[in-house]
């Protein structure tokens, strides 16, 4: 508050002038105010009043400015870093010393003027919602009568991570064992942000590049492939995901089999083990609905359509499509194979063996006059069913009975009727037709066999040969050689070093 003075012009009395005051304030003897070494804060609105005796008063108003030269003028952002997406962003001015009439601010050369981005306040310039295009170079022009400053402030705004790009080269819908892809991750950001590879949740160490370059990929490199950036500036962090599927074909190809569940039904199975995803199986002809991976079983009940039908099995693998065939069929009419032989204990081994060709295999079971067959001491049939071994010491027990096999699966039957004679016969009966060999005529087709003498008492049977009296068989040996044909193996003479034997069908 200023003090108020009051005087008489011409008085010869001092004016009344504060103490605070008499050395900025002079007064004249004319009534005229001398300001000296006037402070700024006399800057101010003035009113002199005159009053002369009888005639009233009158006032005047004046307004002094006290100007100070501009110095030491910095620019600072009290807001901190200016951040793309925030409210606002403050630029303020202060100084050592200086009054200012007027103040312009100025962005890349350009007046800035009150509006929706920008607000001009008394010592700041607020930037409202900065976004990346407001970076660049500040300016602020500061005047007075006496001085005018000019002062300049780069501004950055920050941004970033922008949603990030994620590519792979070459792109692909799956990639396979051995094939190599390079994944490139691209934002834009101020400053550029760090890059960081993730794969399934774990850092990839020393993968820092914005290009992962994955080379002769395994199946196990297939999975979630996460590119992580980041702004160390602002710590904003952007994520994006690309997944990669590595396949494998199965090995080998795809194997179709047919089986036979309780001789009532059938089991088609195909198998395509191993690969990346595994192999999705269907047997279409038969089911078009059901399918399986890898392995797959489809069980049928047995009819007659299903006989000589070649089913296919679809394999269908992203690597590789492929297929394979399998045909059911009933037993084929067969011949038994049968040979005689003599142990280690001097007991008579007759063999008879029932192979036949089926789909799925078929299943062997054995008969005589006595009914079913099974296995012990005297009979033992083998672990697959198709051979029937008859041990007897005595080659009596042997003759005049009736074997039978029967081959059977699903799809049908085969039986074969094998009957040991007395005269040296051996006979087989199926479906009306007779095989009849004769143990030691000449009808055998032609054989030659040299027997050591001292086998010769090891087993006694006689049979008559046209030729000699007499002769022991040391060891008796059936078995088919052709289509119908049987051969006796060895024929030895107590009284002939060796026997020669044409024979003949």
């Amino acid at each position: 508050m200023l003090p108020v003075v009051t005087w008489t012009i011409n008085s010869n009395s001092p004016p009344d002038i504060p103490q605070s005051s008499k050395d900025v304030l002079h007064l004249e003897k004319d009534g005229s105010l001398t300001f000296i070494r006037v402070p700024l804060s006399y800057s101010s609105h003035y009113t002199v009043e005159m009053t002369k005796s009888g005639l009233g008063k009158a006032s005047l108003q004046f307004t002094l400015q006290v100007f100070e030269i501009i110095q030491d003028v910095t620019l600072s952002t009290p807001s901190g870093l200016a951040v793309e997406g925030t409210d606002r962003f403050i630029l303020q001015y202060s100084m050592l010393q200086g009054v200012i009439e007027q103040q312009t601010w100025f962005f890349k050369s350009t007046e800035i003027k009150n509006s929706s981005h920008y607000l001009v306040q008394q010592t700041s310039l607020v930037i409202l919602r900065p976004n990346r295009n407001d970076t660049g170079l500040y300016s602020l022009q500061l005047t007075n009568p006496f001085s005018s400053v000019m002062v300049y402030r780069n501004l950055t705004v920050f941004y970033g991570p922008d949603e990030p790009i994620l590519k792979a080269t070459p792109e692909k819908i799956f990639y396979v064992v051995g094939d190599s892809v390079s994944l490139l991750c691209q934002s834009d950001g101020n400053p550029q942000p760090t890059v960081e590879w993730v794969f399934n949740g774990q850092k990839l160490s020393g993968a820092l590049n914005r290009v992962l370059d994955l080379t002769n990929l395994q199946t196990s490199q297939g999975g979630v492939y996460t590119c992580s950036l980041l702004n160390q500036m602002t710590n904003e962090k952007r994520e994006k995901n690309v997944t990669l599927d590595v396949y494998e074909r199965p090995s080998g190809s795809p194997v179709c089999s047919v089986l036979s569940v309780n001789n009532d039904s059938l089991l088609y199975e195909c198998d395509w083990m191993g690969g990346t995803p595994q192999a999705t199986l269907s047997f279409p002809a038969l089911n078009s609905a059901s399918r399986g991976e890898g392995h797959f079983k489809l069980t049928l009940p047995a009819s007659a359509n299903l006989n000589g039908k070649t089913v296919s099995c679809q394999a269908d693998h992203p690597v590789q499509q492929n297929t394979c065939n399998i045909t059911a069929r009933n037993p084929n009419i067969f011949l038994p194979e049968m040979r005689a032989t003599v142990d280690l204990d001097s007991k008579m081994v007759v063999s008879i063996l029932c192979v036949t060709e089926a789909s799925p295999p078929a299943v062997v079971s054995w008969s005589n006059d006595s009914g079913a067959i099974a296995n012990g001491t005297t009979y033992q049939i083998s672990s697959d069913t198709t051979e029937l071994k008859i041990r007897d010491n005595n080659i009596s027990n042997l003759i005049l009975q009736i074997f039978t096999c029967t081959c059977s699966n699903p799809l049908g039957s085969q039986a074969r009727s094998i009957q040991l004679q007395g005269k040296n016969t051996l006979q087989s009966e199926s479906q009306h037709k007779r095989v009849v060999v004769w143990l030691n005529d000449k009808r055998f087709f032609p054989c030659v066999f040299w027997i050591a003498l001292w086998l010769c008492y090891a087993f006694s049977l006689t049979c008559d040969v046209n030729i000699m009296e007499s002769i022991n068989i040391s060891k008796l040996t059936f078995g088919r050689t052709r289509k119908t044909s049987l051969n006796l193996c060895t024929c030895v003479s107590s009284h002939y070093r060796s026997l020669k034997c044409n024979d003949e069908v």
